[in-house]
């Protein structure tokens, strides 16, 4: 069985369990969909988020190579990352999350896990592009 086979029937018993959910939701009267509010998940929640940017701050920040130039990407963005530190933390935070969630997106992406379903890249869809202006003659 290949990862994508497993995944597969693994979002299958997902949305199987969460059908189940709604129906037994809605024979007593709750409202189907979102599970309930939990307040004590949201400190867990701030906890978990707040470790893991330090984690990945704390790897993030560590010195860029030695011979490395001004213009170098490493060197760029330790020190984006170390000025932002120092000017928003609550915005690095965030930031941090942000990174977080699209590197693991990339992650699916390339490993075949998360399949594009019309996006730009699936052959068929269509893009359009800007139109160009008219150059100037002199």
């Amino acid at each position: 069985m290949t990862e994508r086979d497993t995944l597969a029937s693994l979002l299958s018993h997902i949305r199987q369990q969460a059908h189940e959910r709604d129906a037994a939701l809605q024979a007593i009267g709750e409202p189907a969909g979102d599970y309930p509010h939990l307040p004590a998940l949201e400190d867990f929640r701030r906890l978990w988020s707040q470790q893991r940017t330090r984690e990945q701050l704390r790897a993030t920040l560590q010195p860029p190579p030695a011979g490395a130039g001004p213009l170098n990407s490493a060197s760029l963005a330790h020190r984006a990352l170390a000025l932002m530190r120092t000017a928003s933390p609550g915005y690095l935070q965030h930031f941090m999350a942000h990174l977080d969630a699209l590197s693991w997106l990339e992650q699916m992406r390339a490993s075949g896990s998360l399949a594009p379903e019309g996006g730009p890249g699936t052959p068929g869809a269509r893009t359009t592009k800007a139109p160009r202006g008219r150059k100037r003659r002199a």
